[in-house]
């Protein structure tokens, strides 16, 4: 079974302004998170390289980020993001 990251399996909204993006797969979790000024499609090669017979992957796209940038972000905005997908996943 093939888990090329092309596109992911789903991509759900977290809060207002972030969303998480789904590559469904085993039954343990990986969480991707870019940096300041990056976005969650640099992190494809890292999600590639994951098994994803063990692992769902999830990549998150920050506020300010993605196709539709809304808008300028601050640290407080990645941190509450971050709680939002954590929750979401069920803990680290």
């Amino acid at each position: 079974m093939s888990f090329r990251t092309s596109e992911p399996d789903l991509t759900v909204s977290l809060g207002e302004r972030a969303q998480l993006a789904i590559w469904q797969g085993g039954d343990e979790a990986a969480l991707f998170v870019h940096g300041w000024s990056g976005r969650a499609t640099q992190m494809l090669p890292f999600i590639d390289a994951v098994n994803g017979n063990r692992y769902t992957r999830y990549a998150l796209i920050l506020p300010g980020h993605g196709e539709q940038a809304d808008g300028p972000a601050h640290v407080g905005d990645f941190i509450a993001a971050i709680r939002l997908a954590l929750d979401f996943i069920g803990g680290p």
